[in-house]
């Protein structure tokens, strides 16, 4: 229950701000998760993660990156359109409209793979496990003065 929510929060930051995306600064690129949370020795050890999970967490997570690829290439092409198109102030607002579409829905594409990534990583948890990651990520956000991140569950 609620591990939608909780995946925001609990694979990565929230974006910088002023950014409603996650993004790497570096190419533009979303990114699935900013904190390997799985590899990290203090989780792996307050949770009590052996190495074989540690393993499979991070096998979803590279075939989730895998499968996801083509979906970001056409994305930072569609954007890379739309950028073109604002910058250029010269599209009639339908046709700008309709690439607005086109990038929101695979930034959705993208969201929906990412939540169904770490639906897929939790139920590799006990609910122990789950609980104490949950609380070591509430920590950890509340810590740094960004609160949960954006959405439902705050």
């Amino acid at each position: 229950s609620g591990y939608a929510v909780l995946a925001a929060r609990a694979a990565q930051s929230p974006p910088p701000s002023g950014s409603s995306r996650a993004s790497s600064p570096q190419n533009n690129r979303p990114v699935a998760v900013r904190w390997e949370w799985w590899k990290d020795p203090e989780v792996k050890k307050a949770i009590q993660l052996s190495d074989a999970k540690t393993r499979k967490l991070d096998n979803i997570y590279a075939r989730q990156q895998v499968d996801i690829t083509p979906v970001v290439d056409r994305m930072v092409v569609e954007q890379d359109k739309l950028n073109q198109m604002t910058k250029e102030r010269v599209a009639d607002e339908a046709a700008y409209a309709l690439q607005v579409s086109q990038v929101e829905t695979l930034w959705a594409r993208w969201r929906e793979s990412r939540t169904v990534m770490l639906y897929r990583m939790y139920l590799e948890l006990q609910p122990d496990q789950y609980r104490k990651l949950m609380e070591i990520l509430d920590r950890r956000f509340s810590a740094d003065g960004r609160g949960r991140g954006p959405g439902p569950g705050r």
